[in-house]
C-alpha cells in the first residue's frame, strides 16, 4: 500500500502536527508500507528512507506587499500553482491514501489535489478555534474549505473534544472517528537516577532538588507565565530547591507575553529556579531529567507532549481541557487536572511528593502504553487506510 502524506510543515521547522507527521511516516515505513511526503519546508529529497517533495508555489506568497488587494491576488495565485503542483505530483505517485495532517488553508489545498485526482482522502482536525470543522465554516473561504471536509473520505478526530465539534456541523458521522495521538516509547521512557544525573549535567540543570518541566510554546493559549506564577507563590515556599524548566519557542505575535515570564524569572525573590531554556528540538531529554511534568494550556487537540510525559512515567498536573484532559489521563494514579490557574501550585506539590512512588509510575506507564503507544496508534491508521482502499476497490 502507497501513501501519501500531505505536511505542511516537517521538522526541523517547529510544529507539532509537523512533527508528529514525521513520525508516522517513518513508523508507517517500519511497517512496509511505501511512503511519500509532501510539505513546504526546505527538505533533502530523501530522509529517513523516506522520499520527500517540497512543494515551493504555497511559500512564495506572491505579492505579499502592503496592499490588501495585492496580497489577496498574490495568495489566490499561489493556492491555484500550488494546487497544480501538488496534483502533478500525486498523479505520478498515484497512491492508493492521501492522508491530509491538519485542517488549515495550506494542507487543504494539497487535500484538494488529491481530491481533484479521485485519491481517497483521510485529514485530520488537529485544533479547537483553529481547524476543527466549525472553525473551518466560519473562516475565510469557510464554505469552500468546509465543503472539501464533506468530501474526506475519513475526518480524523485526535481526541473527543474535536470530535463533538465535529458532530455539531452536517458532517456525515460515519465518516468520523477517533484515533488520538501516538507516543514512540522507544524514545520515551523511563530512567534510573544515573542517567537522570547525566542528562542534567549535560542540560546545565541544577544537580540538586527536584525539576519541574513545562514543554509548549511561551504563549498566552499554552498559559507559561500563570504556571511560573503558581509555581513561584505555591511551589517554591515548600521545596525551595525545585527548579521550574519552561522549554518552547516565543509567540512571535506576543513579544510581550514572553517579556512578562523572563521578568519574573529574572526576579531576586526567585533566584534563579525558574528557567526559560527556548525551544528544545527534542523533548526526550528534557523529560527524563525531570520529576514532574505540568501543563497549563487552555486549549488543546490533543496534547502530546502530556502523554511523551507519561511514557517517561513522570506524574502529570494539567489545567482541564475538556474532551482533552481526561481522555488523556484519564484516572491514572500520579495525574491531576485542575480547573484555575491557582490550584496549579498546590497540584504540583502533591505531585512531587510521588515522584519517586514506583507503584504510580508503573499506573502510568501501563496508562500510556495500552492507550497511546505508537503501534496502537498506527494499527487504528492502517485499519482505517485498509477500509477506505477497499472501498475504492
Amino acid at each position: 500500500m502507497k501513501v501519501a502524506l500531505l505536511i505542511p510543515l516537517i521538522p526541523p521547522d517547529f510544529s507539532g502536527a509537523g512533527k508528529r507527521g514525521w513520525r508516522m511516516a517513518v513508523a508507517l515505513r517500519d511497517r512496509g508500507l511505501e511512503v511519500v511526503v509532501l510539505t513546504f519546508s526546505d527538505a533533502l529529497p530523501e530522509r529517513d528512507g523516506i522520499r520527500v517533495v517540497v512543494l515551493r508555489g504555497w511559500g512564495a506568497r506572491w505579492g505579499s506587499g502592503e496592499n490588501g488587494c495585492v496580497r489577496r491576488v498574490g495568495t489566490l495565485i499561489a493556492a491555484f500553482a500550488t494546487v497544480i503542483e501538488a496534483s502533478v505530483v500525486l498523479w505520478r505517485e498515484r497512491p492508493d491514501i492521501a492522508h491530509q495532517i491538519g485542517c488549515d488553508i495550506a494542507p487543504q489545498l494539497l487535500g484538494l489535489s488529491a481530491l481533484l485526482l479521485r485519491f481517497p482522502v483521510m485529514a485530520e482536525v488537529t485544533l479547537m478555534g483553529s481547524d476543527d470543522p466549525d472553525t473551518v465554516r466560519r473562516a475565510v473561504a469557510g464554505a469552500l474549505r468546509f465543503r472539501l471536509m464533506r468530501r474526506y473520505e475519513r475526518l480524523v478526530c485526535i481526541s473527543p473534544r474535536l470530535m463533538e465539534a465535529a458532530r455539531s456541523t452536517p458532517l456525515d458521522p460515519d465518516r468520523l472517528v477517533v484515533i488520538g495521538n501516538d507516543v514512540d516509547t522507544r524514545r520515551f521512557y523511563p530512567v534510573d537516577a544515573g542517567r537522570k544525573a547525566e542528562l542534567r549535567r549535560r542540560l546545565l540543570l541544577p544537580a540538586d532538588g527536584r525539576i519541574v518541566v513545562s514543554i509548549g510554546a511561551v504563549s498566552r493559549r499554552k498559559g507559561m507565565l500563570e504556571l511560573a506564577k503558581a509555581f513561584v507563590q505555591h511551589v517554591q515556599p515548600w521545596y525551595p530547591r525545585t527548579t521550574l524548566v519552561v522549554a518552547g519557542p516565543p509567540d512571535r505575535d506576543d513579544a510581550e507575553y514572553g517579556a512578562m515570564l523572563k521578568a519574573l524569572a529574572d526576579g531576586p525573590e526567585v533566584e534563579g529556579r525558574v528557567r526559560i531554556v527556548g525551544e528544545v528540538q527534542d523533548a526526550a531529554p528534557w523529560l527524563q531529567a525531570a520529576d514532574v511534568f505540568a501543563f497549563a494550556s487552555r486549549e488543546e487537540g490533543f496534547g502530546t507532549v502530556m502523554v511523551e510525559a507519561m511514557a517517561v512515567g513522570l506524574p502529570v498536573v494539567a489545567r482541564r481541557i475538556p474532551g482533552v484532559s481526561e481522555f488523556i489521563l484519564g484516572s491514572a494514579p500520579g495525574t491531576e487536572i485542575v480547573e484555575t490557574d491557582e490550584q496549579l501550585g498546590p497540584a504540583i506539590v502533591c505531585a512531587l511528593q510521588l515522584a519517586d512512588d514506583s507503584e504510580t509510575r508503573r499506573a502510568i506507564l501501563e496508562r500510556v502504553r495500552a492507550h497511546f503507544a505508537q503501534d496502537v496508534i498506527i494499527d487504528q491508521y492502517i485499519n482505517e487506510y485498509r477500509v477506505l482502499a477497499k472501498a475504492r476497490g
